[in-house]
């Protein structure tokens, strides 16, 4: 059994291999274009001093240390992020992490099918107990009461890391917490009567 390549052919993929690999090698020179090297630093630059940069905006939360400023927030809805930390048990800096990260605490916001401060799902709230509609978890105390809720099965499923606790947030946890034996513990599924 033969085989017939044609030369054009043979020729495109190798060029194409050759095209590739000329991208690796190092041969002692720097390859790396403009826009990837470093930025020389402020004292570096003839003529440049660096000087303070002070945000209008700042607000009690960024004064205190707190990185995730609110600047839609009102004082309402600061004392609510702060309850709600308290009475899910996880720390107050992740709650306003998510609120800043999610609507920068704005609880009208609204993105497709996520509704308000935490821009929680309407069948997620549901699943943390949630009985009213939709447009209600636009009222900030009862979007932060479910949405705190399922922000704290994500810090439990993630052992406390708050960084993992935001990505389980954003995308789901339910197999986490079903293969780590969780789904009760977190609300994801209702405790077995008789248990």
């Amino acid at each position: 059994m033969s085989i017939r390549i044609r030369h054009g052919f043979l020729s495109v993929i190798l060029g194409l291999h050759m095209t590739a690999l000329a991208g690796c090698t190092t041969a002692g020179k720097d390859n790396t274009s403009p826009l990837a090297r470093p930025v020389p630093q402020a004292s570096q630059r003839a003529g440049i001093k660096p000087v303070a940069y002070t945000d209008m905006t700042t607000t009690a939360s960024t004064q205190s240390g707190n990185l995730y400023a609110l600047p839609l927030a009102n004082e309402n809805t600061l004392q609510l992020i702060s309850h709600y930390a308290q009475t899910y048990a996880i720390p107050e800096q992740l709650v306003r992490r998510v609120v800043s990260r999610e609507s920068k605490g704005n609880p009208a916001a609204r993105n497709g099918p996520y509704w308000g401060l935490m821009q929680i799902s309407y069948p997620t709230a549901q699943t943390m107990g949630y009985k009213g509609r939709p447009e209600g978890l636009l009222d900030a105390g009862t979007n932060l009461r479910y949405a705190v809720k399922y922000l704290a099965g994500a810090y439990l499923v993630a052992d406390g890391d708050e960084r993992q606790s935001v990505n389980l947030y954003a995308r789901g946890y339910y197999y986490d917490a079903k293969r780590k034996g969780l789904l009760e513990v977190t609300g994801l599924r209702p405790a077995r009567q008789g248990q």
